[in-house]
């Protein structure tokens, strides 16, 4: 028994003179020396007192622990957040530019769990991201330029305020997001699933929408010049205050679309379906679908140089047959 115990302290002893605590060991005995020592004394004459005081003393310093160890632990906790969310970024850079099926997975993955920390202005330029599951994903202000995510499921993502220029969201769910402020410049979003979706004052200068799914979506004030809507669902769209000069709209649906303000100087409107449904409209049953169908176009803040439905160009005829729509509500 004597020989284990004094084999135990000499293997303690080696491993702390062989460690940084050394120092923090010697420093302990001698202060511990010093003031057992100086306080011997009081244990002997005055053992309640000092017992008391002891008891103060050593709540003081429970408290000091709970402060302290809060303090500590918060900061631990922000740089293991800091670590691991720089982690998580390294992991997109080891996989940007790669044009296969497991980067899409190991991306959408990292966003995933990078989601919980709702990071704004996240770089994934050139990232590859077809059909990634990216549902109710936190994305403001993300950097998505030339990004692909091709049939990617991005419904009801929070995309305000994101550089998407010439992304490819072919195909794309992009049904309830909010793309707030974001810039499309450019964009492929052909066939692309934009129900409902804020568009309010995004950039979508030539940007590829043929075919797209724009039902109910909100446009005010967005910049759509340029763009190619040819084919789109635009039912119920709100396009008041929107650019749209140069647009192409052959064949798009526009029915119970609002255009007040919107200015379609150049576009082609060419075989667009137009309509107002008349239980929402001012006008009475009697009044004839030619009727309902220009009354949408009241309002527009200008149709110079656009190819009407029938195929020709806007001219004072057309602005007649406009105005006349006033006279029929009336």
């Amino acid at each position: 028994m004597k020989s284990f115990i004094t084999n135990l302290f000499n293997r303690i002893g080696r491993n702390v003179t062989s460690s940084s605590l050394f120092p923090f060991v010697v420093a302990l005995i001698v202060v511990g020396s010093i003031v057992i020592s100086l306080s011997f004394r009081f244990y002997i004459n005055d053992g309640t007192l000092f017992y008391e005081n002891f008891l103060v003393e050593a709540h003081g310093m429970l408290l000091d622990i709970i402060i302290f160890g809060l303090v500590f632990t918060f900061i631990n906790l922000s740089r293991s957040r800091k670590l691991e969310i720089q982690r998580f970024k390294e992991e997109i850079d080891d996989f940007r530019h790669w044009t296969e099926l497991v980067a899409s997975y190991r991306i959408a993955g990292t966003l995933r769990r990078l989601n919980k920390y709702k990071i704004k202005n996240l770089d994934l330029s050139d990232c590859y991201l077809k059909d990634a599951q990216l549902g109710k994903i936190y994305l403001r202000n993300a950097i998505l330029e030339k990004a692909n995510m091709e049939g990617a499921n991005l419904g009801y993502a929070d995309l305000q305020g994101a550089n998407m220029k010439i992304a490819n969201l072919q195909g794309a769910d992009l049904r309830i997001s909010n793309l707030q402020g974001a810039d499309l410049k450019l964009a492929n979003l052909q066939g692309a699933n934009l129900r409902i979706v804020n568009l309010q004052n995004a950039n979508l200068f030539s940007a590829n929408l043929k075919g797209a799914d724009l039902k109910s979506a909100n446009l005010q004030n967005a910049d759509l010049s340029s763009v190619n809507l040819q084919d789109a669902d635009l039912s119920s769209a709100d396009l008041q205050g929107a650019d749209l000069g140069s647009a192409k709209l052959q064949g798009a649906d526009l029915r119970n679309a609002k255009l007040q303000g919107a200015d379609l100087r150049s576009a082609n409107l060419q075989d667009i379906i137009l309509g107002v449904d008349s239980s929402f409209s001012d006008f009475g049953s009697n009044i004839k679908t030619e009727m309902l169908e220009l009354f949408q176009l009241d309002g527009v803040k200008s149709l110079e140089g656009a190819i009407m439905p029938d195929g020709t160009k806007f001219n004072n005829k057309w602005a007649e047959k406009i105005e006349s729509t006033k006279n029929e509500k009336k």
